[in-house]
């Protein structure tokens, strides 16, 4: 597998500036690294809802000046106008002035892509979803890449199902690929996956981001990766300028071998 680069949802519950710290100094120690997967890379950074702080521009050069040789990447909520702030694709036009804010921080660490949650079923439906993602990209400048979802017990989420997957992959649009989340979308058809449709997803220009940890189908849990997925025969077969992150908790995974 190429790459595996980190994303700050592997060191959750820290300020920013902390994670980017802590992470910078497991590599040194040669402790950044997925258990299965191997060497976590510093060469692109995910910056996520799990970390604190509020994330401005003096912010950004803090991080860019503790990794000056790291490229960063913005996914979803993150904490850029503190907390209490939920735009996804579902409800992202009642967003607009946080999104213009959020153009600001991706201007200024130079990102072509933006990923974000596909959202709720209670605020529109799949097209109005994809529509609003078209949107978003007109607003921001870049690609958007829609993150899908999984079924849960209230059936509240947009892109739940392996024929809405097939849906947002045929419209055109970008997509991250959460592997995780498809392990649960899989648990909940019975353990059948559509591989067919998984694959050409990875291999298409489309797919830009994949992200990768475990979980046993019932919950999003950002586990590591311990054991070989029925996914990992397709790792290979991702899209070369697609960047691969690791979401896997290291912070959990460190206590547990205390």
């Amino acid at each position: 597998m190429r790459n595996l680069n980190l994303s700050l949802a592997c060191l959750p519950g820290k300020h920013v500036l902390e994670a980017v710290c802590i992470a910078k100094s497991m590599q040194a120690e040669g402790k950044l690294v997925d258990p299965l997967h191997g060497s976590i890379s510093l060469e692109t950074v995910q910056l996520v809802p799990q970390s604190f702080g509020t994330l401005g521009l003096q912010t950004i050069e803090a991080i860019q000046s503790a990794l000056p040789s790291a490229r960063f990447r913005l996914h979803a909520n993150v904490p850029i106008a503190g907390r209490g702030f939920e735009p996804d694709l579902s409800n992202a036009r009642q967003y607009e002035g946080w999104f213009k804010s959020l153009k600001g921080i991706n201007d200024a660490i130079g990102s072509p892509v933006y990923t974000l949650h596909s959202g709720l079923k209670s605020a529109t439906d799949l097209q109005g979803m994809i529509d609003n993602a078209r949107w978003l990209e007109e607003l921001l400048g870049c690609t958007v890449g829609i993150e899908g979802q999984y079924p849960d017990k209230h059936d509240r989420f947009l892109m739940s199902s392996w024929q809405e997957y097939e849906k947002v992959f045929l419209s055109g649009m970008s997509m991250a690929i959460d592997l995780s989340h498809l392990n649960i979308v899989r648990h909940h058809n019975g353990g059948q996956a559509p591989v067919d449709l998984i694959s050409a997803v990875l291999e298409s220009p489309q797919c830009v981001e994949v992200h990768l940890s475990e979980n046993n189908g019932c919950g999003d849990w950002h586990q590591t990766c311990t054991k070989k997925a029925w996914w990992h025969g397709l790792l290979d077969r991702i899209n070369p300028d697609a960047v691969i992150f690791s979401e896997g908790n290291l912070l959990r995974s460190r206590a547990e071998s205390h």
